[in-house]
Parts: C-alpha cells; sequence; structure tokens
C-alpha cells in the first residue's frame, strides 16, 4: 500500500526532490512553475501538496488548489440553465477543490512513475480531496485536465464518484521540415499566401529573428525578436495580457501583475517572442523550450488586429524557431484555434473529471454536464498538401 505525505506550501519541498519523478513534457508541474503559482496568489487560492510513497521511493505528485470558479464559463443560451439562474443566481458560481493548479495550462498535474500506481494514487487523491473538502466546507471537486492516455490511465476516477466531462481542445505542432521554406512548400496555397501575405506586412517573406535585449532593440522598422524576460517589462506585458482577457470569450482564469513578475524573473527558464515597430512592443508571446517540445504559453497585445498582423506573425516566428532548434513538437495551447489550424496544428481533446460531495448537486451537474461542459466542435482544416 502506497503511504501519502501532506504538504501547506511548494517551500517545504525539496526542489530536486519534487522534480526528480519528471519528465520533459510536465514542464508546468516543475517546482520552479508551482512555486510561481503559489507565491503570485493566482486567484487568491489555497495550495496543498501530496507526495506518494512505495516503501521509501517517491512514486507519484500532485497539486490541490482551492478557488473560486464560474461552471457557466462555457455555456451556450440554454433554457434549463437560465431557469437555474434564475431561480439561484449564485449556483454556478462556486468554491472547488482541483487537482491542479488555478490557472488552465492544458497541463496534468498529477504525475507517478509507473501505470501500476494509477489506481491506488486516484483512490488516495479521492480520499484526501473529501477530506479536505470536508474541512473547508466545500462541495465540488474536480481532477483536470487529461488527454485521452492519461484519461484511460485514471479511469479510477469514475469509480470514485467522478463523472468525466469535456475541457477543450489544446493544438499541437508536430515539426517534419529541416527549414521554413520547406514548411511552406508543404502547405496548400490558400494558407501559404495567408502566411506570405502577414510576412509582406512586416516586410519579411520568411521570419527573420534576431536575438537581443528587448530594450536594447526598439526598432523603427518591424522586427521578430527573441528575447529573455526582464522584471520592468511585466507591467506592460500584463496590461496587454488583460487586453487579450477582455476580448476572451471564455476567461479559464486571471492571472495576476505578480505572476508575470515572479515569472520574468526566471530569465533561464523562460524567453519572449515580441513583435516591435514604431520603437514599441506591438505583441509578446511567452514561450517555453524544454528538450525537443516549444510550448507556447501566453500572448499579450492590446488591440486584436493591427497593421502588423502580429499575433499570425508571432505564430509563424514559433515555427521558425521550432525548425531552427531541431524541435519535434510545438505546443500551440488552447483558444485561437482557426488560426492555429490554419498553420497545421491538430487539435487534442481534453476532458476533466468532476464531481460534488451533495448528491443532490452531483446529479443535477451530471445531468447537466453536456450543457456545462459542452463539446468544442472544430472544422477540420486541409492544410498540408498531403492531408488526407
Amino acid at each position: 500500500m502506497l503511504q501519502v505525505k501532506q504538504y501547506n506550501s511548494i517551500h517545504a519541498i525539496d526542489p530536486h526532490y519534487w522534480n526528480s519523478i519528471l519528465d520533459a513534457e510536465d514542464v508546468f508541474h516543475t517546482y520552479d512553475f508551482v512555486r510561481i503559482v503559489e507565491d503570485s496568489k493566482v486567484e487568491d487560492a489555497t495550495f496543498y501538496y501530496l507526495l506518494f510513497y512505495d516503501g521509501e521511493a517517491l512514486v507519484g505528485s500532485t497539486i490541490f488548489s482551492s478557488f473560486k470558479v464560474s461552471l457557466d464559463l462555457f455555456i451556450t443560451d440554454n433554457g434549463l440553465v437560465r431557469l437555474i439562474k434564475k431561480l439561484s443566481p449564485n449556483f454556478f458560481k462556486v468554491k472547488i477543490i482541483a487537482c491542479g493548479l488555478p490557472a488552465s495550462f492544458g497541463q496534468l498535474n498529477l504525475k507517478v512513475v509507473n501505470d501500476r500506481y494509477s489506481n491506488e494514487v486516484s483512490s488516495l487523491v479521492t480520499r484526501e480531496m473529501k477530506e479536505l473538502a470536508k474541512k473547508l466546507r466545500v462541495t465540488l471537486l474536480t481532477v483536470k485536465e487529461f488527454s485521452a492516455n492519461r484519461e484511460k490511465q485514471f479511469s479510477n476516477f469514475l469509480t470514485q464518484g467522478f463523472f468525466l466531462c469535456n475541457s477543450i481542445p489544446y493544438m499541437n505542432l508536430d515539426i517534419r521540415w529541416k527549414d521554413f521554406d520547406s514548411y511552406l512548400h508543404s502547405l496548400r496555397h490558400t494558407y501559404r499566401r495567408k502566411i506570405l501575405l502577414s510576412l509582406k506586412k512586416i516586410g519579411h517573406s520568411r521570419p527573420n529573428i534576431i536575438k537581443g535585449w528587448l530594450h536594447n532593440n526598439l526598432s523603427q522598422t518591424p522586427v521578430l525578436l527573441l528575447s529573455q524576460p526582464d522584471e520592468n517589462f511585466a507591467p506592460d506585458f500584463y496590461r496587454r495580457y488583460l487586453s487579450v482577457m477582455e476580448r476572451s470569450t471564455t476567461k479559464l482564469e486571471v492571472l495576476n501583475q505578480d505572476f508575470f513578475a515572479n515569472l520574468f524573473s526566471r530569465k533561464d527558464k523562460y524567453q519572449l517572442l515580441s513583435l516591435v515597430a514604431d520603437k514599441k512592443v506591438i505583441s509578446s508571446a511567452i514561450l517555453i523550450f524544454n528538450n525537443d517540445t516549444l510550448t507556447f504559453m501566453l500572448v499579450g497585445r492590446e488591440r486584436p488586429k493591427d497593421e502588423y498582423d502580429s499575433y499570425f506573425n508571432l505564430i509563424y516566428g514559433m515555427i521558425q524557431l521550432a525548425i531552427e532548434n531541431g524541435c519535434k513538437k510545438v505546443k500551440m495551447g488552447q483558444t485561437a484555434y482557426w488560426v492555429k489550424q490554419c498553420v497545421g496544428s491538430v487539435p487534442e481533446p481534453k476532458t476533466i473529471y468532476f464531481g460534488s460531495t451533495r448528491p443532490g448537486v452531483h446529479w443535477v451537474l451530471r445531468t447537466l454536464k453536456n450543457v456545462i461542459f459542452p463539446e468544442t466542435k472544430l472544422n477540420f482544416i486541409h492544410a498540408f498538401k498531403d492531408a488526407r
């Protein structure tokens, strides 16, 4: 039988010990990133950490976070939901305990070193969540977010009183080209032409990325700049990030300025790709290079559209960076699906396990799960010539 130890702060755990069981894909479960989220008090969440042991050996880890969430985030116009909100306006605005961070990056924050531990770990997670829920007087529980293989690995949550529901898809682009010209040549004319037209708006025929410090490269002419993050830039990025969030129809969470200040202080972990023009930053994206994968984390831009097609050109710049750095994949993230599909990204379905400790509420939520958590249906885009 496994043993479990609980901690109230990531600072109580040795960084090397926490990271010792992680793989390259666990970029949002690293000690460094988790510490940033906790120290920044994202969503004013309360955090708890579990370590699982087989004898003396560490075989798993996870994070609990308790915070407020609006369950009607993805709900479309539905008569039953409107009636419920009329009878109980705050029905969907609740406090929740999540097995995961209070920030959505499409990452599962539940790690085991071997599949043989999955069932027992999921049982222990459920037990500990329910005990914590009783202590905090919280009735809603969720475990997030699962790709298809991880969903199957932890299917024991279904026998623990959870039901399975949809999250939003995650976009991935597999890199299989030796250079950007080969990538362009693989695209159908419609999508290749769009890329070339956007690049033309910044005076490029291919993404030409320079490296340097942001404050030293505020160029008059449009430039794609790869730089290390700077704490002094955090307020500006935060302002642009808020502009993006204000336009978003799915505000999974709103990160605070402290998060970006703490993130940008780790210059060795994260990079910024910015489009600079007229001696100012038009748009910026936070990137993570980890082994053979480039992860697009967040973007900040003030306007939904600009004369430089800045968001599009940041995406093309990421593809160029991935190719020249020998990456095998670009993890494009969630939302902005059409843009990412047009460059060849493929959606990966994501799911969450959900439940309530109150049987009546559990029944209502399970009955309405396809309304509260609808499937995001995306049209398949034939971006490549060899698409079937």
